[in-house]
């Protein structure tokens, strides 16, 4: 795990989180969005949240050879049974519509179909080389630079990156160090 990744609070201090986060937002959203600081608070949280799953089942996702291995076989699979099914003799055609109606079988094969596409789309998007990426922290920036985003209307930048800084320093966005502890990125964007 990173400096940069959030810790696994216990419950009491996740309530404590999720205030400082509440009250953050508070103050600091345009007065039009005010109202919507318990949604975004609670999107932060979730977004921490799953970045916490994600962490924990690092050993399941980092080995890329071993995800697109684990996709082509899915794809391969799906594309076998669906050419299966569509493949049956009229007979065994006839006998299997009598026990399951056609029309879930030909949505079966929709989705057998779908299944392989969406597989293969996924394969192309998994790294090929080099040094495994850290997606679980990828992830996390993603998603609080969309909530920031939506939050006060304007694109999230990472400072340091020579972008426009915005009101609210995306520091505090994009590290998921605010996960860990909010009330300390707003000191140091403050500073």
């Amino acid at each position: 795990m990173s400096s940069h990744s959030p810790k696994k609070a216990p419950a009491g201090e996740s309530r404590d989180r999720g205030g400082a986060l509440l009250a953050f937002f508070a103050s600091e959203l345009p007065p039009a969005m005010t109202g919507e600081a318990a949604y975004l608070t609670n999107a932060v949280l979730e977004a921490g949240a799953r970045y916490d799953r994600y962490s924990r089942s690092k050993s399941e996702w980092s080995n890329y050879n071993t995800r697109r291995k684990r996709l082509k076989e899915i794809e391969r699979e799906a594309a076998k049974l669906a050419s299966s099914l569509c493949g049956l003799d009229i007979f065994s055609r006839e006998d299997l519509s009598g026990r399951v109606a056609a029309k879930e079988i030909d949505a079966l094969v929709g989705s057998l179909r779908l299944l392989e596409k969406v597989a293969s789309d996924m394969i192309e998007e998994v790294q090929e080389n080099g040094a495994p990426r850290d997606l679980a922290e990828e992830r996390w920036i993603l998603e609080l630079a969309k909530i920031y985003e939506n939050a006060f209307s304007e694109p999230a930048t990472a400072a340091g990156s020579g972008a426009k800084t915005t009101r609210v320093q995306s520091s505090r966005v994009a590290s998921p160090a605010w996960h860990a502890d909010p009330q300390a990125s707003r000191q140091d964007t403050q500073a």
